[in-house]
C-alpha cells in the first residue's frame, strides 16, 4: 500500500485515498497505527500521532468525501505484528487496549455522520 499512497502514518489523508482509488481500490483495510492514529503510549513500538482522534476523523472524513471504505482494525497488542513485547502484558491491560481503539473508532465514525 506504502507504494500507491506513500507513508500511511504521516501523509495527507485524501490524496493518498485518491491514489488508492486511481489503482482501482474501493477503500482501504488498516489499522490505527498503520494511520499514524494510535494513542501515545510508552510500551508501543509504533510512533504516535499528536493529536490521534484529529487523524483518525480526517481519515474518516476523506474516505465519506470520496465514497470509499475505510475498514479500521482495532488491537490490544502486537501492533501489526512488528514487536512482541506488549503481548505479556496483563489481561485488563489488553481490554483497556482494545476497549479505547474501538472507542476512538466510534467517536470518529459519529462525528463524520
Amino acid at each position: 500500500l506504502e507504494r500507491v499512497a506513500g507513508n500511511m502514518r504521516t501523509c495527507d489523508p485524501g490524496q493518498a485515498l485518491d491514489r488508492v482509488a486511481e489503482a482501482g481500490f474501493d477503500g482501504l483495510e488498516t489499522s490505527l497505527a498503520d494511520l499514524g492514529c494510535t494513542a501515545p503510549s510508552a510500551d508501543s513500538p509504533v510512533p504516535a500521532a499528536p493529536e490521534p482522534r484529529d487523524r483518525i476523523r480526517s481519515w474518516m472524513q476523506a474516505a465519506a468525501a470520496r465514497d470509499q471504505n475505510l475498514v479500521l482494525s482495532a488491537y490490544s497488542s502486537w501492533a501489526n505484528y512488528e514487536d512482541p513485547r506488549d503481548t505479556y502484558k496483563p489481561v485488563a491491560a489488553h481490554i483497556a487496549t482494545i476497549v479505547g481503539e474501538l472507542r476512538a473508532i466510534a467517536e470518529a465514525h459519529a462525528s463524520v455522520r
